[in-house]
């Protein structure tokens, strides 16, 4: 499984070194999926998130704005508590719906650790077996931070990364206040828009 005894413990310490990248903002009342918008406040529910490769992999960093935390599943089901899900198009073939190279992963801290689950798309649904996560809850400042690395042998077709690459994301920052899932914030609606890889944003990886 992936392991949760890495530096990334030292989130808020790395958060210094992420900041200086460009992160994408997820604050606006548009990006929230339509039967949650009304309801929707920044201080409940907003996020940055960060993303890096090397030639290991892709590593991505989450702050996310939540006044409660809450999460009590585990692998598959932890989409119904605060967690982030992530769906990558390695072919960025776009389409409606999911093509054949489509994957999702969640990513939270479960009942029994810090996880990064394997979901749609791939061979086997199970927690991810190599890389590294961090899921770190500061109450004080009501800040959730997700660090975490996917190794390019975990996804397929990540085998060949280089600064030509270009694939297709989506992000969905989920929320829950203990009465089960109460909002969700997309980056490349796509998860949250039926599934429909057309709505996938671009992730181009530069030098």
């Amino acid at each position: 499984a992936a392991s949760s005894d890495y530096p990334l413990r030292d989130v808020y310490k790395r958060q210094a070194m992420w900041s200086q990248g460009t992160a994408v903002s997820l604050d606006t009342s548009d990006q929230v999926s339509p039967g949650f918008r009304a309801a929707w406040k920044r201080d409940d529910l907003s996020a940055r998130v960060w993303a890096r490769w090397t030639s290991l992999g892709l590593l991505f960093f989450a702050e996310v704005r939540d006044d409660v935390f809450d999460q009590s599943f585990d692998g598959g089901a932890m989409w119904q508590g605060d967690s982030l899900q992530l769906a990558f198009d390695v072919d960025n073939a776009g389409g409606k719906g999911y093509g054949p190279r489509v994957y999702e992963l969640l990513i939270g801290k479960g009942k029994n650790g810090d996880q990064v689950f394997k979901g749609m798309g791939f061979p086997e649904s199970g927690p991810l077996r190599a890389g590294a996560v961090a899921v770190v809850r500061d109450e004080q400042a009501k800040t959730t931070c997700y660090e975490f690395t996917i190794p390019r042998a975990e996804l397929p077709g990540l085998e060949a990364l280089d600064a030509t690459r270009v694939f297709g994301l989506s992000m969905l920052d989920k929320d829950s206040e203990g009465g089960g899932r109460e909002s969700d914030r997309a980056g490349g609606s796509a998860i949250g828009a039926g599934r429909d890889a057309a709505a996938f944003g671009d992730l181009f990886l530069v030098k």
